[in-house]
């Protein structure tokens, strides 16, 4: 029993700090230049939502859901599996989250931008313009996290976009595999290097969402397409 006490978290790590970062330079270099495409489609999507569109619901749900799928298909399967066998268990989630996205995106609706939005608004554009905190990192373009292919920026995104729309269960259900990941990357990011940016940004984006959901709800009218 003494002898487990002396493992750290550090020693479950089967990577390097290197080695993980690299991941994304190859994942990059294989999917380029879709990311940007994707990143441009997901900022038009936040747009629709900002102004309380009636079938932004739908656009939330269907390209969620092609991200949750591409980021099981290339980053995890492809890329961060061979290097972490617990992967392999992360990966029916991944598909869950895609599944029910596409289920449940005909209950997302979404009005005009009120005060309880704001914070939302901000996780939304700081998940968008996540590649900028591998420059923060010290690290190459190359390997930036891009939403829409890297899990953490798509996790987050997925939250705020959720987030966004009207209270109600199915809320609740789309946000928890993203929430389980993001601790779950947290722990991973903080063991890597705990003196990170990226390993920090997690955590205080976690708890700006938290307090959102404090923040007394505005009212606001939908808008027809």
């Amino acid at each position: 029993m003494d002898a487990w006490l002396d493992y750290s978290v550090s020693d479950f790590l089967l990577f390097s700090p290197e080695t993980y970062w690299r991941l994304f330079d190859q994942m990059n270099g294989a999917v380029w230049p879709f990311q940007f495409v994707l990143l441009a489609a997901l900022t038009g999507i936040l747009f629709l939502c900002v102004r309380g569109y009636s079938r932004a619901g739908l656009a939330v749900g269907a390209c969620l859901a092609l991200c949750w799928v591409l980021m099981g298909l290339v980053f995890f399967r492809g890329y961060y599996a061979p290097i972490n066998w617990a992967i392999a268990y992360v990966v029916p989630f991944v598909w869950a989250q895609a599944a029910l996205l596409v289920l449940l995106a005909p209950r997302l609706t979404y009005v005009r931008a009120g005060r309880r939005n704001a914070l939302f608004h901000l996780v939304a554009i700081l998940a968008l313009v996540y590649p900028v905190f591998s420059i923060l990192d010290g690290r190459p373009l190359a390997q930036a996290e891009v939403a829409g292919v890297a899990p953490d920026p798509t996790a987050l995104l997925t939250l705020a976009l959720v987030g966004l729309a009207q209270p109600g269960w199915h809320r609740v259900l789309l946000c928890v595999v993203p929430s389980v990941w993001l601790m779950f990357s947290a722990l991973t990011l903080f063991t890597l290097d705990s003196s990170s940016f990226s390993a920090w940004v997690i955590p205080g984006v976690m708890a700006v969402l938290f307090v959102s959901t404090l923040w007394p709800a505005d009212r606001a009218i939908t808008l027809s397409k």
